[in-house]
């Protein structure tokens, strides 16, 4: 948990950072479109992990362009602190959900692969540390 800890945490600090406004990627995304994907994420992965430990079924996306839709409209209605505080709570409740979780493997959407909790928790890191990379990257520009 400590991996994504530190990569939640460095993310935060470069995107207090960053022009909002800047395009990071040559598809367009902005990075305020950046912190609402990962702020959609992490969310939806709460919602998941808390019905997997409320041994419900989870309500699982197709796969990954079905939840980058949803990022675009949080960008639009959260102002930057609104969605660096969203992650932070998200992060606070993916550590109580994920420790609940009671089944060997976590689904992360309905195509995907489904991991051990430790595993589960190294790719969603790795997810996180990227795009923090991507943003460090954008602030040099």
């Amino acid at each position: 948990m400590k991996q994504l800890d530190d990569a939640i945490e460095q993310f935060i600090k470069t995107a207090h950072h960053v022009t909002l406004s800047q395009e990071v990627y040559a598809d367009g995304w902005s990075a305020k479109e950046i912190i609402a994907h990962l702020v959609f994420w992490h969310e939806y992965y709460v919602t998941v992990l808390k019905a997997l430990a409320n041994d419900e079924d989870p309500p699982l996306m197709e796969g990954t362009a079905e939840k980058n839709k949803f990022a675009a409209p949080i960008a639009k209605k959260n102002s930057r602190e609104e969605l660096l505080n969203r992650l932070v709570k998200a992060q606070q409740k993916f550590k109580k959900y994920i420790v609940l979780v009671k089944i060997p493997l976590i689904p992360y959407n309905k195509t995907a692969m489904k991991r051990p909790p430790k595993d589960y928790v190294s790719v969603i890191a790795k997810h996180v540390a990227k795009h923090e990379k991507d943003l460090h990257k954008a602030l040099k520009k």
